[in-house]
């Protein structure tokens, strides 16, 4: 008797079913605690479009299912959006580098 599992054996990921007339594209509001953060943090308001997008692009490299909704819509959102937070992050750096640099010239002034 083996106490060895095998997990090299994976079932292919189930494709869904065509999207019909019938049914509607599933919109994902965000959650109370993304909403209390994003208010606490303004940065992160741009996290949620980049991670359903990182979301998609790894399903779709993985050749899994994807519900019906338009993925190009949301991975150009994403894109949108992490470009959007890149820049307003490279903006902090900056600044607190410029912060830095002025007090470095404030401590040689006075000593």
């Amino acid at each position: 008797m083996s106490n060895i599992i095998d997990f090299q054996t994976r079932a292919p990921a189930r494709r869904l079913p065509e999207k019909n007339e019938d049914t509607a594209d599933i919109e994902f509001p965000p959650t109370k605690r993304q909403i209390a953060s994003s208010q606490r943090n303004p940065l992160r308001k741009s996290c949620h479009a980049v991670d359903l997008a990182v979301t998609i692009a790894g399903r779709l490299q993985r050749n899994e299912a994807m519900p019906s909704l338009d993925v190009g819509l949301r991975l150009q959102e994403g894109l949108d959006a992490a470009r959007l937070l890149a820049d307003k992050l490279e903006g902090i750096m900056i600044e607190r580098k410029i912060q830095r640099m002025v007090r470095e010239i404030m401590m040689e002034t006075d000593g």
